[in-house]
């Protein structure tokens, strides 16, 4: 499924997957050395705290692999036992270590109330169905296949759990960022779990019954080869964003302004396409070659941003979200030479 997610590494959702990935192999892992236990035991554990803290969403895909492979192990196997303390400290977290990500994250709950009961027809549900067919078609056969391949088998349960957990979690994005203006790119990074979920009890049922082996080789080469064709497909749009992103700051810095917000009216949103991690962006760009750390934030109304903060402190590192003292930034990573102008809206980029 993986074409703009590559170039739009800022998510944890996918990092956390990544993690998931070792948490995983380290239960599943078999092996009689008791040092080797011990050490696995302490690193799932360390593994385990990540995943609870490293996106909300990542419950889903969790919880269905823990049930997925207790089900194949044993309901008193090594896996049930950490799902089950999965569960108990995500549950945890919500009640005693709200985030304001958590929230926000989960906002769009509100939508099943707001489009109650019309759930089918909404622009994401077309959406979706549409864009299996033409760009996350690797998803479309890999359901259809895992689905078959149970019913073959007769494997109720999995089946049960997978069309659970697959249906209620694309249910739930769909309806979730329904008119919210969510751009493809953004929703293919939430949509990932959904591979995850249908990758896994694919490889790990065909190689169960030995119809894998001969062939792996070639799929994986098949696979990534689609994949690499798609991230290539859109690595030029990236690199013109990129490249639109440099261009603003050394127009900025030839006039001598290296602490602006722009208006996003003033910028081409369509490379832009999300600007709350401008400022993130621009200081990577600015600073990666050894140059003075260039701060700037794109940003909706800057009228707005700027009576919600201290402007007239020329020693602090704005972001949407937060505000960060110059002294407590790393000065290897943060090179602030400009400690006495303050921060400037521009009316214009031109």
């Amino acid at each position: 499924m993986v074409s703009d997610t590559f170039f739009w590494i800022q998510s944890e959702l996918p990092q956390g997957l990544a993690v998931m990935f070792l948490y995983y192999g380290l239960l599943l892992k078999k092996g009689n050395n008791p040092t080797f236990e011990t050490l696995r035991n302490c690193f799932s554990l360390i593994l385990l705290f990540v995943l609870v803290f490293a996106h909300p969403l990542l419950i889903f895909p969790v919880v269905f692999l823990g049930l997925y492979f207790s089900y194949s192990n044993g309901w008193t196997s090594r896996v049930s036992v950490y799902t089950a303390a999965f569960l108990g400290m995500s549950v945890l977290k919500t009640l005693f270590i709200k985030t304001g990500y958590d929230s926000q994250a989960m906002s769009g709950l509100r939508n099943f109330k707001r489009f109650f009961p019309d759930y089918f027809s909404l622009n994401t549900q077309t959406d979706f169905l549409w864009w299996l067919l033409t760009d996350y078609y690797l998803l479309a056969l890999g359901f259809g296949l895992l689905v078959y391949l149970l019913l073959k088998y007769k494997k109720t349960i999995p089946l049960f759990f997978y069309l659970t957990f697959f249906l209620a979690y694309s249910f739930l994005i769909n309806v979730s960022y329904a008119s919210t203006g969510a751009e493809k790119f953004y929703l293919e990074n939430m949509y990932l779990p959904l591979g995850v979920m249908t990758l896994i009890p694919l490889v790990d049922l065909l190689s169960a019954k030995r119809m894998f082996a001969k062939h792996l080789v070639i799929a994986i080469a098949l696979i990534f080869a689609l994949r690499i064709g798609a991230i290539i497909s859109r690595s030029e749009f990236y690199c013109d964003r990129v490249q639109y992103l440099l261009e603003l700051i050394e127009d900025q810095r030839a006039a001598g302004q290296d602490k602006t917000i722009l208006p996003e009216s003033e910028v081409n949103m369509d490379l832009i396409m999300l600007s709350w991690g401008s400022s993130y962006e621009v200081w990577l760009l600015s600073t990666m070659d050894g140059s003075s750390t260039h701060s700037m934030l794109i940003v909706n109304d800057p009228e707005t941003f700027v009576q919600s903060r201290d402007l007239g402190n020329s020693n602090v590192f704005f972001t949407l979200w937060a505000t960060y003292y110059y002294d407590h930034l790393p000065p290897n990573y943060f090179n602030f030479d400009n400690r006495n102008d303050t921060y400037r809206i521009l009316p214009s980029t031109d």
